[in-house]
């Protein structure tokens, strides 16, 4: 097979094959072999035929090539993939493509940096702040998969009691998997994609405002660190109560930080009262002004 890329006009042919044809598994490999190197190019003539919206058929073709595509390892097929998810005009294709992505995850702790795709794909994070739940919660589970650069700044755990020092050191494994491939290990954030957490007055101000930022999100233009960010940021609720409350300790404790720790109870009660809310917050809502 041409290493360089498969002909147009074949990739045509197998995705025609693939519609009329039984999704035999066995066929589905075959066809995955004889697409490679172009698996993607592939799967997005695939996710244009709005016939694979309804078929669970071949929903489940789009999944079982989204899922080898990414496990071949290969960084720039991966982007690809993200690329035909983020282009699908259909949830239903969408989702398929995400399903087969995550499902080529590593197990367990081997998942975190498995993705060694330089920084966080900007459709990746655009598909994090999707509208359909399943989405969402794919490509947030892909985000965590995503290698980052730097060291994760160690906690501060001086002057905590064993409980505080136990709930900051597990917040800096949640922070690798929901919060670095965007914020970066080392608390700087990127330039147009997410602002710093080191030296965030939003971090190291009111607890409880920020399990507010970090169960919603936040939107629209915000101040952090002298500085004026307009992103939108998603948030967070999937992760439990506990989960919330070891993260935020642990940013209120990194990167030289030395606030007071975020408890279970805290985050509970904010979720709680803001269960209702659908939207992100604005920084005038935060901060009371609206």
């Amino acid at each position: 097979l041409d290493e360089a890329r498969v002909a147009p006009r074949a990739i045509q042919r197998l995705a025609r094959f693939l519609q009329e044809t039984p999704k035999d598994s066995v066929l589905v490999a075959c066809v995955a072999v004889a697409a490679h190197p172009d698996l993607a190019g592939l799967l997005e003539v695939l996710a244009a035929d709005a016939d694979v919206a309804g078929t669970e058929g071949l929903q489940r073709v789009v999944t079982e090539l989204a899922r080898r595509a990414v496990r071949s390892g290969d960084a720039a097929a991966q982007v690809e993939i993200l690329n035909v998810a983020a282009g699908a005009e259909s949830d239903a294709v969408c989702r398929a493509v995400l399903r087969g992505a995550v499902a080529a995850l590593p197990k367990g702790a081997r998942r975190v940096g498995w993705l060694d795709l330089g920084a966080a794909p900007a459709q990746l994070t655009e598909l994090s702040k999707h509208a359909d739940r399943e989405v969402r919660a794919r490509a947030q589970t892909l985000l965590g998969a995503v290698r980052v650069g730097g060291e994760a700044a160690p906690g501060a755990v001086t002057s905590l009691t064993p409980a505080e020092k136990a709930l900051v050191q597990k917040g800096e494994v949640v922070f690798r998997g929901a919060c670095a491939a965007c914020h970066q290990l080392d608390g700087r954030g990127q330039r147009g994609l997410a602002p710093p957490l080191r030296n965030s007055e939003w971090v190291t101000g009111p607890g409880e405002r920020l399990a507010r930022i970090a169960l919603h999100g936040v939107q629209g233009p915000i101040e952090v660190d002298g500085e004026t960010w307009d992103l939108e940021m998603p948030g967070q609720g999937h992760l439990s109560d506990k989960e919330l409350a070891q993260v935020l300790s642990y940013l209120r404790r990194a990167f030289g930080h030395q606030a007071s720790c975020v408890d279970e109870a805290t985050v509970q009660r904010v979720r709680k009262r803001s269960k209702r809310r659908g939207a992100a917050w604005t920084a005038a809502e935060l901060l009371g002004k609206k």
